[in-house]
């Protein structure tokens, strides 16, 4: 739900986790075995903690332990939700409870977690596609990612999102070999502050700075420090 409008965001992170309870008790009561509402309840929640912001999840993550709390230690309603079933004792369906009650507490965690990382990496690509030089982001295999608009309009890309490869783009034809040499190097001792890679386009010499994004996915971004 990221790239979604924060208005439609919200209604669906009202509405679906609404929706997914209401499916949830309604299958539990038709079925004729033990209720399976806290495990389906639990699954609910960690899948919601990938898309959803924090405070939504913390949100439903009190509605649900509420839900659950009531099911495990009602014995009535545990046993509508269980073919008639009447739980021996409540004493295990306590540790049940404290057990859901952590699943949703590391659901809360992980959206917050999930939910920083997500914002320092818009920030920092914002912070990259606005500079007023030439910025080309790309990964080891020499795929561009992404570009700034003065980089796009200098390569004359347009709003096409089917970028050429980095080699074809901007490595020298006579040494081709040697920059892809020294591009995939850079991916394996990393980068210091001025670190520069030699480049081409349309036969023109072009000196470029570069630096490595250290992440799960290596990248690496490339300012073009001139244009001929």
């Amino acid at each position: 739900m990221h790239a979604i409008p924060p208005p439609l965001r919200k209604a669906l992170s009202l509405v679906i986790p609404a929706l997914y309870l209401g499916i949830v008790l309604l299958y539990d009561w038709e079925a004729e075995y033990e209720t399976i509402s806290p495990p389906l309840l639990s699954i609910g929640l960690l899948l919601f903690s990938l898309v959803m912001g924090t405070i939504w999840v913390c949100t439903w993550g009190m509605i649900y332990s509420l839900v659950v709390m009531q099911i495990l230690l009602n014995p009535q309603l545990y046993a509508l939700l269980s073919g008639g079933l009447l739980p021996p004792e409540l004493h295990s369906h306590k540790f049940r409870l404290v057990g859901f009650i952590c699943t949703a507490s590391f659901a809360c965690l992980f959206s917050f977690l999930l939910t920083k990382t997500r914002n320092s990496r818009d920030k920092l690509n914002q912070i990259i596609l606005s500079m007023p030089l030439p910025v080309i982001i790309s990964d080891v295999n020499g795929n561009i990612l992404n570009l700034n608009e003065k980089a796009s309009s200098i390569f004359e890309l347009g709003e096409t999102k089917e970028y050429p490869n980095y080699f074809d783009l901007l490595a020298p034809k006579r040494k081709q070999g040697k920059c892809i040499s020294a591009y995939l190097s850079l991916f394996q001792m990393g980068t210091q502050e001025g670190t520069r890679l030699e480049l081409e386009f349309k036969g023109k010499p072009t000196m470029a700075q570069v630096s490595l994004i250290d992440s799960k996915s290596r990248q690496l971004v490339t300012l073009l420090s001139n244009e001929s």
